[in-house]
């Protein structure tokens, strides 16, 4: 819908900002396993997205809010210990930081064939732990944490900066790898065109007051002003009918 809008409007779609895991001297990332999501009105930073580790969650949305506009989102995202970001040229500073379209780091691999050989590199550099799959389970049966640890048949290595795998004997013909890789940067793609998804568990955070709950965590209530602007509009110009 908002690639259908934007262009019978005549606009665009632009790249806003460039968001990248930090990388150590040797091109490793410093976190874990970093995921970075777009999200209805937040964006989510993982620093062990495996783990279930969620560093940051970052409001977007709020009118008035510090990370309502892309120059302070970017500012925002530099204090933090594992990711970083820059403005792309000629992109306003002050645009609103909600253009940008619900999106992710990561990109998945459904099968990529791999060569008849004991090394090899996959197409995309930076595959993300824990999702890399081979067919070939004879081969690639037990991961371990070196080059130098690949001693005996089934063991394997993955180098997850560069994307070598090293095995310990040569894979059988017609083997394939699944598996996802993080994008570097992650090239945002915005619109000027900004639409909200009402069922969204992202953006009912946004029309209804939250009531937090024993365990912490937090419930919809009753629509806040917001929601009940929202509920009124589309009441307004939906079909209503009345009877006993």
């Amino acid at each position: 819908m908002v690639h259908g809008i934007t262009r019978e409007l005549g606009l665009s779609l632009f790249d806003a900002i460039d968001v990248q895991p930090r990388v150590a001297p040797d091109g490793s990332f410093l976190a874990p396993d970093p995921y970075i999501v777009f999200d209805g009105a937040r964006l989510l930073l993982y620093s062990d997205y495996h783990n279930g580790l969620l560093d940051w969650v970052i409001d977007r949305y709020q009118p008035g809010g510090n990370y309502e506009f892309l120059g302070d989102l970017v500012a925002l995202i530099n204090t933090t210990a594992f990711f970083e970001a820059t403005l792309r040229d000629g992109v306003d500073p002050y645009t609103r930081s909600m253009a940008i379209l619900n999106q992710s780091s990561r990109e998945q691999v459904e099968i990529e064939f791999t060569p008849m050989s004991d090394k090899f590199k996959l197409k995309h550099p930076y595959p993300a732990r824990y999702t890399v799959f081979f067919s070939d389970r004879g081969t690639f049966r037990e991961e371990v944490a070196s080059v130098a640890l690949v001693t005996s048949r089934g063991k394997y290595h993955v180098d997850y900066t560069t994307g070598v795998v090293t095995s310990y004997s040569t894979s059988t013909a017609r083997n394939y790898v699944r598996y996802q890789y993080t994008k570097c940067p992650l090239v945002t793609v915005a619109s000027p065109i900004i639409l909200h998804d009402i069922n969204s568990e992202n953006f009912k955070f946004k029309m209804f007051d939250q009531i937090a709950q024993e365990d912490g965590e937090s419930i919809n209530g009753l629509p806040n002003a917001l929601g009940t602007d929202i509920i009124n509009e589309l009441m307004s110009v939906s079909p209503m009918f009345w009877g006993v």
